[in-house]
C-alpha cells in the first residue's frame, strides 16, 4: 500500500474576558488534507491449487476415483493482479466559543466538512496462465461528483447546581 497524503492545519485560540455577557474562549481552525492511496494486490503464481484431501494429491487418481462428485477433485484459483488508485480531499473548518457566566457555561460550535473522492486510471497484466479468461484490463478512473457538505452543531450547557464545583449538570447535543 502506497499513502501518502499532504496536510495544512490552522488552529486559533482567543480569550476574551469579562466581555459580552461572560467569559469567553474560542477556537477556531482547519484543515484541508489531499489523500493519495494505490493498493496493489498480488497472489504468487498466479493460482492456487485446492486439493480436495490432505492423503493424496494425486489429482488424476482422484477425479478416476470419483468421476461423479466434483467435490472430490483438484481445483485452482486463477488471480488477475490487483491495482486500485484513488484520491481523497477533505477540507473541514470549526468555529466554538466557551462561554462562562456564573455558574453555568455553554459550549456554541459549528463544523463543516467537505470529502470528494475519486478512482484513478489503472491497468493491471493478464494472467500468464490463462490470458483468455482473465486478460488485461484498464479503467480510465472514475470522479462520481458526489461531494459530501457537512455542517455540524455543538451546542452543550453545564451548570453547577451548588457553586462549589462538586456537583453539576451537563446537557450536550451534537452531529458528528
Amino acid at each position: 500500500n502506497i499513502r501518502p497524503t499532504n496536510s495544512v492545519t490552522a488552529n486559533l485560540n482567543y480569550f476574551m474576558p469579562g466581555k459580552l455577557w461572560g467569559d469567553h474562549a474560542f477556537k477556531i481552525g482547519g484543515y484541508w488534507r489531499d489523500n493519495y492511496a494505490r493498493t496493489i494486490s498480488v497472489t504468487g503464481g498466479h493460482a492456487t491449487a485446492r486439493f480436495p484431501t490432505s492423503v493424496s494429491n494425486d489429482c488424476a487418481a482422484l477425479a478416476a476415483a470419483n468421476p461423479n462428485d466434483v467435490t472430490r477433485w483438484c481445483a485452482a484459483n486463477l488471480t488477475r493482479d490487483g491495482d486500485t488508485i484513488y484520491t481523497l480531499a477533505n477540507m473541514s473548518a470549526y468555529v466554538q466559543d466557551t462561554l462562562t457566566h456564573g455558574r453555568a457555561t455553554f459550549q456554541l460550535g459549528l463544523r463543516y466538512d467537505y470529502n470528494h473522492d475519486k478512482a484513478l486510471a489503472s491497468s493491471i497484466t493478464a494472467n500468464p496462465i490463462l490470458p483468455e479468461w482473465l486478460p488485461a484490463i484498464s479503467s480510465g478512473g472514475v470522479d462520481p461528483s458526489v461531494r459530501f457538505h457537512d455542517f455540524s452543531p455543538r451546542l452543550g450547557v453545564t451548570y453547577d447546581i451548588n457553586g462549589n464545583g462538586k456537583t453539576i449538570a451537563h446537557a450536550n447535543f451534537a452531529r458528528y
